[in-house]
C-alpha cells in the first residue's frame, strides 16, 4: 500500500459520520484496534473517534504501540483440569491473533484458587497445565517448559473472582544465544 492510499483511508476515517475505532494499515489487509497506530517506522499517531482528530502520539503511546499481543489465559473449573467450555478454541485464536508461530516456544504454567490444600492445588495446577500443553503439541505448537504454581500467584484475592485464579498462562520463552564466556589470554600475555 502506499502513502496516497493510507492517506485517504485516514481522511475517510476521519470525516466518516459515525465514531469508527482507528485501524491499522497492513500491507495484506486492515485490521479495527483502538489507540496508537503506528504509519511509519519512526512516527505514531493516535487517531480518535470522528470528532476527534490525528495527532503524533506522546512517547508514552507509542511505547505501548509497540507492546507484544498478551498472550491467552485458558480457565477451568473449580477441581477440574479440564477447560471451561469455549476455552480451547479462544486460546488457539488468541495465539493467531498474536501471530505466535508453532515454532515459538512457549512455557505453560498452571494456577488454582486457594480453596484446597497446598499440595492437592500444587498436583492440579500441574495437571491443568499438561493439559493445555498436550492440547497445544496436538495442534502443532512447541512447548518448552509445563509447571505448576499452585494458589501462590492469584490475580484475585477477591473471593468472588476466585474463579480467575483457577487458570493456565503462557509466555514466550526467550531463545536467544547465551553471551558466550569472557575470552582469557592463557599465554601470560
Amino acid at each position: 500500500m502506499n502513502v496516497c492510499t493510507i492517506c485517504l483511508l485516514l481522511t475517510g476515517l476521519l470525516l466518516a459520520p459515525a465514531p469508527m475505532w482507528a485501524r491499522v494499515i497492513k500491507p495484506a489487509s486492515l485490521s479495527l484496534v483502538a489507540g496508537p497506530v503506528r504509519l511509519a517506522v519512526s512516527d505514531t499517531f493516535l487517531i480518535t473517534e470522528t470528532s476527534g482528530s490525528i495527532r503524533q502520539a506522546c512517547a508514552e503511546e507509542a511505547t505501548n504501540a509497540a507492546a507484544p499481543c498478551p498472550l491467552p489465559v485458558i480457565l477451568f473449573p473449580l477441581g477440574s483440569t479440564e477447560p471451561e467450555p469455549g476455552q480451547t478454541d479462544q486460546l488457539i485464536s488468541g495465539l493467531r491473533h498474536c501471530q505466535v508461530s508453532p515454532t515459538t516456544p512457549l512455557a505453560v504454567t498452571g494456577h488454582t484458587c486457594s480453596l484446597g490444600t497446598e499440595a492437592t492445588n500444587l498436583r492440579l495446577s500441574r495437571l491443568r497445565a499438561e493439559q493445555v500443553a498436550t492440547l497445544l503439541r496436538d495442534r502443532g505448537y512447541t512447548v518448552a517448559t509445563v509447571s505448576g504454581k499452585g494458589a501462590t500467584d492469584p490475580v484475585s484475592t477477591n473471593p468472588t473472582k476466585r474463579h480467575l485464579n483457577r487458570r493456565v498462562t503462557l509466555a514466550r520463552v526467550d531463545q536467544s544465544p547465551a553471551r558466550p564466556a569472557a575470552i582469557t589470554n592463557h599465554d601470560g600475555a
